[in-house]
């Protein structure tokens, strides 16, 4: 898997008056993990057996296993609010291939060499795929129009990184320099938002977040890209998910190995914070939430071993009017959007 786990310390710290707090609920038994949560609370799990690895998609009581294109193995990365999941799975020549799974019917999307790696609520599916010897570029696919190259012209490589549910989507692209360009493409055409930072995801305010590097220190810095100008409200390394509240998850800001839930306000919380009872916990890692504030991701117990799980809030969490540093003028209106992990064939 691409994306590294992002772990969590368990030392202790006081809590805030209005920490968020969380019931930790296990999904699956060992050695799963959670890859997305759909608007429901529904989400989606893959296998670290690389063998003969399935996704399954479950609401944490019932449990739906999906197949492969005829292979030994496949992997989920994502789920939209009608359970339609993209992933990639080995056919029976051992070619990985995008597919989309609806209706417990899986269907090949791309040829060999392809992964889907999103979906938007209008069945709207985004992927990488190979269109040469050491090259990799972005795609878009609809049902209509079929598969649809994304990035510069000539070879040069390029990845999408979210899909927003008005068709948006984001990515990055190499130019002949080699420098990596933010882009976001929309009905055809590529608009350009600059280098020298990673845009993973559409932030509500109408603007993106991610991360940049922090020069000669080997660590990042959380931002948020708006109007052209780069904002750090929030008190992180990088931002890898975000509800349409606000609600960041990301690793911490000193030393971007710390997990972390993150407020614009600039609160930060691990995972002892937001659970009552952590005692057993060794580390987790938090990947994807919802706009119900619900987390999927993966925890491992003191002698017991690591399961995909889920973190419901017990309570709201606080609304975006009550962070006083957002007073700037963060809309929080009109957003839905994910950010995708890479999957490795």
């Amino acid at each position: 898997m691409a994306t590294a786990c992002v772990l969590l310390t368990l030392s202790a710290s006081a809590l805030a008056a209005s920490t968020p707090k969380y019931e930790f609920v296990i999904l699956s038994s060992n050695d799963w993990y959670a890859t997305a949560i759909a608007s429901n609370g529904t989400v989606l799990l893959s296998q670290s057996n690389w063998n003969d690895s399935r996704p399954i998609v479950t609401d944490g009581v019932q449990q739906t296993m999906l197949g492969t294109l005829g292979g030994r193995t496949s992997y989920g990365y994502d789920i939209n609010s009608s359970h339609t999941v993209v992933g990639g799975s080995r056919d029976s020549n051992d070619q990985v291939r995008a597919f989309i799974w609806k209706d417990n019917v899986m269907t090949a999307i791309g040829g060999a060499g392809s992964t889907a790696i999103g979906i938007n609520d209008a069945g709207t599916v985004i992927g990488t795929y190979v269109a040469g010897y050491r090259l990799e570029r972005g795609f878009v696919y609809t049902e209509a129009g079929g598969m649809v190259d994304i990035g510069m012209p000539g070879l040069r490589p390029s990845t999408v990184k979210a899909i927003h549910d008005d068709g948006r989507i984001l990515g990055q692209a190499e130019d002949a320099t080699g420098t990596w360009n933010n882009f976001v493409y929309e009905n055809g055409a590529m608009t350009f938002l600059g280098a020298g930072m990673t845009l993973t995801g559409f932030a509500p305010d109408g603007g993106y977040y991610g991360y940049r590097p922090k020069p000669n220190l080997g660590t990042s810095d959380a931002i948020v890209f708006r109007d052209g100008v780069v904002e750090t409200p929030y008190h992180l390394g990088s931002i890898t998910a975000m509800n349409a509240s606000g609600l960041a998850l990301g690793t911490d800001f000193d030393t971007n190995n710390i997990g972390q839930l993150g407020l614009p306000d600039g609160s930060a919380y691990s995972i002892e914070q937001l659970v009552d009872d952590p005692d057993n916990l060794t580390w987790s890692s938090l990947l994807d939430i919802n706009d119900a504030g619900q987390i999927s991701g993966t925890g491992c117990i003191l002698g017991g071993g690591c399961y995909a799980i889920r973190l419901d809030p017990l309570a709201a969490v606080p609304e975006p009017t009550t962070w006083a540093m957002l007073a700037a003028g963060l809309a929080f209106v009109g957003w839905t959007a994910r950010p995708r992990r890479s999957w490795l064939a």
